[in-house]
């Protein structure tokens, strides 16, 4: 965690992350273009954020491309932040972390004693490039024969929400999606396929 909180420290580290957030997968050549530094100072600074964890790199052909990974952020929100806001919902541990493909989660419900008693399930997350875009596969399992529907009845509504801030930059107004912020019971409505 310190070598993420060292790279957070610098400004340029982080004009760098928010050049990534803006358009994920460049090159050093389009990252230099940004800053007013040397191609040498930006792979400096590029390297320190790849040993954080907080930048991932792929090879496509002869280009390098540069990945944010936001997990070590959302690790430091989780313990110093997170913990200080809204009651949680749901509790679970980063199981397998491999950015920018794939991410497994322990999942363990909080809302409400019913599903409590449900234990601990397993989500997977992975991305897949599909020509200029990417396809999210989302997989929640490890759960009992005849578990609580409120465990899986509410991802339609998480990936709609998802797909909403990442298009639009702004949160999904639903009023199932706004409870959390209001503090009310979060249990999500409705039971869908899985």
């Amino acid at each position: 965690m310190d070598d993420v909180f060292k790279a957070l420290a610098d400004p340029t580290r982080r004009q760098l992350l928010d050049q990534l957030f803006e358009q994920d997968g460049q090159t050093l050549k389009a990252l230099e273009k940004r800053l007013p530094m040397t191609r040498f100072g930006v792979m400096k600074h590029l390297k320190l954020l790849q040993q954080a964890g907080l930048v991932a790199t792929r090879r496509q052909g002869r280009e390098k491309l540069h990945y944010l990974n936001a997990v070590p952020i959302r690790l430091i929100h989780d313990r110093w932040v997170n913990k200080f806001t809204t009651p949680p919902i749901f509790e679970g541990e980063n199981l397998e972390v491999d950015p920018p493909r794939r991410l497994v989660q322990s999942f363990r419900a909080l809302w409400g004693e019913d599903v409590k008693v449900e234990g601990t399930s397993r989500v997977t997350w992975e991305i897949e490039p599909v020509g200029d875009s990417c396809l999210l596969k989302v997989t929640h399992d490890q759960l009992r024969d005849g578990a609580n529907s409120q465990l899986f009845g509410g991802w339609p509504m998480i990936l709609s929400g998802m797909k909403t801030l990442l298009e639009t930059g702004g949160l999904l107004t639903t009023p199932g999606s706004l409870r959390w912020q209001s503090g009310e019971s979060a249990q999500p409505s409705g039971a869908c396929a899985s």
